[in-house]
């Protein structure tokens, strides 16, 4: 039985052994002692322990051996350092019990593994964690990672500054409590987005998201990696930029102003003739006016005043380059009619036919109609600007993952785009038209005005020539 339980013991990989407390020498050992520490087990019995601690654990390992007995005392599990064979220093862990024998004498029992390989990788974990944590908080970025849930899992230092939440008031809370934006779960594909948040000094500054998803073996989505910039100062230097060049588009559309409101004049003119006629010749005839026919020229009247009061104030809206700072549901169309009163007449003079196919009535979008309406100018006058006879403009909707858009398509057939401009349309300074004609600012911050509506643009070259730009918005 005993050579058995010998055969079980010298079978293990740790070293299994028992150690006579008040001598501090081992009693037994077994066979796995000779590949540690390169002493064979009955050379090993009565070393003593502190001849194979490294000097640095020395005195950790003595304070912890030297206590007195508690018969409840319900073990140690420790790690330190020793000298294993050929005086290397090894890391190993000790799981050990003491006990009174049945000569009453206190001894310990235990087991010594060898983590060495385990120590080394936990310290180049722990290199590469510290490595990556210093890039993670240094970058000035704001991070965050969210589960599948959206529930926060991790938060930087960026956050914090930007938002005044520390990590501890972060992690565990739904994202759209402290972070609300508009985040789809389900989505595998990066998005971009911008949230407005006002920071711990009370300035409202405008967060540039990008999400990033992570998904499993099944191609669900795991976690969200959020990565957000202060887009503040850029975005305000860059707006001043774009205001200077709608201001030029403004100088522009001076005529076609001066067009659209010349025509319910001159209505409001033949009308208020024809009602001070209608006076005269009743006075001539010594009767009343007819007053279903005074109250008709009255109405003509009001419906062109109503018609000029649109115009101006759609170029209004158009010079202020906002009209409101919180999103609210709008008819995607009425954007689309503004645009095309803003730019119809400059069109027609520059010859070209713009046709309409607009699909009523849509669902309604989350944002701004004027913001919306400015993309569509910049759009319809780069059309404009790139030859060709025709323009046209749609609109209707979409399905994507079960979720319904409103699309909006500007096609022309001019020119089209360069291969080689195509691929960074949306970057900032890039421009298809001659030198001194454009900033190439308007397409970056039509993009920018979108994906702060949810939405995205996309450009591409038809095949039939010309260039076609699509808008999709997330209906409400």
């Amino acid at each position: 039985m005993r050579a058995r339980y010998q055969s079980l013991v010298d079978s293990m990989v740790d070293v299994a052994y028992t150690l006579d407390v008040e001598t501090g020498k081992f009693t037994f050992v077994n066979a796995a002692v000779a590949d540690m520490f390169g002493i064979p087990p009955e050379k090993f019995v009565g070393t003593h322990f502190l001849e194979l601690i490294a000097p640095e654990s020395a005195e950790e390992v003595r304070n912890t051996t030297t206590r007195e007995y508690d018969p409840s005392d319900t073990g140690t599990f420790t790690r330190f350092s020793m000298v294993g064979a050929g005086g290397a220093v090894r890391h190993v862990e000790v799981r050990a019990r003491r006990w009174v024998d049945g000569e009453g004498r206190v001894v310990s029992t235990g087991v010594i593994r060898d983590v060495e390989e385990r120590f080394q990788l936990e310290r180049r974990l722990d290199s590469e964690m510290n490595r990556l944590r210093s890039i993670v908080e240094s970058n000035g970025a704001l991070i965050v990672l969210v589960d599948h849930a959206l529930d926060v899992a991790m938060v930087n230092s960026g956050f914090t500054a930007l938002t005044g939440i520390t990590t501890t008031d972060a992690v565990g809370r739904p994202l759209q409590e402290i972070l609300p934006c508009p985040l789809d779960p389900a989505r595998t594909k990066r998005s971009r987005f911008a949230v407005r948040r006002r920071d711990p000094s009370g300035r409202e500054r405008l967060i540039a998201i990008t999400a990033t998803p992570a998904t499993d073996a099944e191609g669900t989505v795991s976690s969200i990696m959020l990565l957000g910039v202060d887009d503040t100062e850029r975005r305000e230097a860059e707006q001043a930029l774009y205001n200077a060049e709608r201001f030029a588009t403004v100088g522009e559309m001076a005529s076609t102003m001066a067009h659209e409101i010349s025509q319910p004049l001159q209505v409001i003119n033949i009308a208020c003739a024809s009602a001070l006629d209608e006076f005269v010749l009743a006075s001539e005839q010594g009767g009343q006016p007819d007053p279903a026919f005074v109250q008709g020229k009255l109405d003509r009247i009001a419906q062109q005043v109503d018609q000029a009061s649109r115009i101006i104030g759609d170029l209004r809206a158009f010079v202020r380059g906002t009209s409101s700072d919180t999103p609210e549901p709008f008819d995607p169309n009425e954007a689309v009619r503004r645009a095309i009163d803003l730019t119809d007449h400059g069109l027609g003079e520059a010859g070209m036919t713009l046709q309409e196919r607009l699909d009523a009535p849509l669902p309604t979008v989350l944002g701004d109609a004027g913001h919306l309406a400015q993309v569509l100018v910049n759009l319809l006058n780069n059309a404009r600007d790139a030859g060709g006879s025709i323009i046209s403009i749609a609109t209707g909707t979409v399905q994507e993952n079960g979720r319904t858009f409103v699309r909006i398509a500007v096609e022309d057939s001019g020119h089209g785009i360069p291969s080689d401009i195509l691929p960074r349309l949306f970057t900032s300074f890039v421009t298809t038209k001659p030198s001194g004609k454009g900033t190439g600012l308007g397409l970056r911050i039509c993009r920018r005005i979108l994906e702060e509506m949810g939405g995205r643009i996309t450009a591409a070259n038809r095949a039939e020539g010309g260039a076609r730009f699509e808008i999709l918005l997330p209906s409400q």
